[in-house]
């Protein structure tokens, strides 16, 4: 079934070379849902091709045929990769990472983020996602594997590294931010080779914890179509 789906165009994206699309990449935007119209202003030449709001509504801002500028094409061995163009770019609108202070749980800008809204996880505090946002999130990927031919599953699943030592959250290894472990291997390009499914952007770009292990992986990736 075809989600249902808001086009706002984002001047921000480029031809995709030829390079077939084989990943769906989830991100959280690290803000409060201001994604769509940053993604629409020329200077930050920065895109997605989808944005889920916390209220679940699904919008859309690159064309599939087009490459997005979400996961990067700069890294260790990366310019073999060009992640932007052989992926769809989701970013679901969450504040990941908090900090706990005086008078709560507080957004890297010093804004409050409500005690229901706050979970605990590989010993952090994020921004909890919304119910109805999960649910257009698993709708939205199982919509775009089942148009583009992308397997229902964690690319990197079963492939050394990709497994922390005593740590595995819902099935799928989340990986540790930059400097930490298996953070250097993130991008060689043995990993991609014939492979496909999907992934967050702290599986492939060092120093990213974006979607977080607080994202319920076990709803969005399925070993059954």
């Amino acid at each position: 079934m075809v989600p249902d789906i808001k086009f706002i165009p984002s001047p921000n994206h480029s031809s995709r070379g030829g390079v077939d699309v084989r990943m769906v990449v989830l991100h959280y935007t690290a803000g409060g849902g201001g994604a769509v119209s940053w993604f629409q202003n020329p200077t930050a030449r920065a895109s997605s091709h989808f944005v889920v709001t916390r209220n679940g509504k699904i919008v859309q801002m690159v064309d599939l045929e087009r490459s997005a500028w979400h996961a990067g094409q700069r890294g260790r061995r990366a310019v073999d990769i060009k992640p932007n163009r052989s992926s769809v770019g989701i970013e679901i609108v969450n504040w990941g990472l908090l900090s706990r202070g005086r008078g709560g749980f507080r957004t890297y800008t010093g804004a409050l983020v409500p005690p229901d809204e706050v979970v605990k996880s590989a010993g952090r505090y994020w921004q909890r996602y919304a119910e109805t946002q999960l649910a257009a999130v698993v709708d939205l990927v199982a919509w775009l594997c089942d148009s583009l031919g992308i397997p229902r599953r964690f690319m990197f699943e079963g492939q050394p590294g990709f497994i922390r030592r005593g740590t595995l959250y819902d099935e799928v290894p989340y990986y540790l931010p930059a400097g930490r472990v298996g953070a250097n291997s993130r991008l060689a390009s043995w990993r991609f080779k014939d492979n496909a499914g999907i992934c967050g952007h702290c599986h492939i770009a060092a120093g990213k914890d974006d979607p977080g292990p607080h994202l319920p992986w076990e709803r969005i990736v399925c070993r059954k179509k």
